[in-house]
């Protein structure tokens, strides 16, 4: 019954069509069934794997699972380690506002770790000169999050959080957009001088798991 954030990543999970596509029909029936979901986040690349991908193997595939992930029993189920439903920041900016338009207007914002300076740079400009635009950004640290994380992709692979968020922050701070777009840190930032400094950077909220 709580409110919650729709997640939406690259296997498009609840919104999916057989062969693993966004599927907008199912998506807008997910929405008025559900009304306890308030924003719907696209994730791009997380800390812990950054382009990698995932993997769920089939013996750990439940009904329940396969009910909620839109996915069949007895198989593996593999997330891509890129969108199928866009292919770059024009694309994906297009695709925000479908998602907004078939949520009734739900804010849609993405969470993305950081491996390059072009990412929050070419974001900035293309909602500076057009009316497109995310209502939220989650910058997630390269730390990684998880356990399960490859060792070698979280200490090696996208950057740590202080600079991920400081870079792309700077960029709409740059276009005059900072005030106009909740940032969201993410990234081992759930003790106390961690989180001031999360805010202190420019941090509307933070992501405690």
């Amino acid at each position: 019954g709580a409110d919650v954030i729709w997640q939406i990543g690259t296997g498009y999970f609840g919104c999916r069509t057989t062969d693993g596509r966004f599927d907008p029909k199912r998506f807008a029936e997910v929405i008025a069934a559900v009304p306890e979901i308030k924003a719907i986040e696209i994730k791009l690349i997380q800390g812990a794997k950054p382009g990698k991908g995932g993997l769920l193997p089939a013996a750990k595939i439940t009904a329940e699972i396969a009910e909620a992930r839109g996915i069949p029993v007895g198989q593996d189920c593999a997330s891509p380690p890129r969108h199928s439903a866009f292919s770059d920041i024009d694309s994906m900016l297009d695709f925000v506002e479908k998602l907004s338009e078939l949520s009734g207007g739900l804010p849609v914002g993405i969470k993305s770790a950081v491996g390059e300076t072009n990412f929050g740079i070419d974001l900035a400009r293309q909602m500076a000169d057009s009316d497109r635009g995310v209502d939220f950004i989650t910058i997630d640290g390269g730390e990684g999050g998880t356990g399960a994380a490859p060792l070698v992709f979280s200490e090696h692979v996208a950057l740590p959080f202080k600079l991920a968020f400081s870079r792309v922050y700077r960029e709409f701070a740059n276009v005059e957009l900072a005030d106009q777009v909740v940032f969201i840190g993410a990234g081992k930032l759930g003790f106390p001088g961690d989180a001031l400094l999360a805010f202190a950077l420019g941090c509307d909220m933070i992501n405690v798991g």
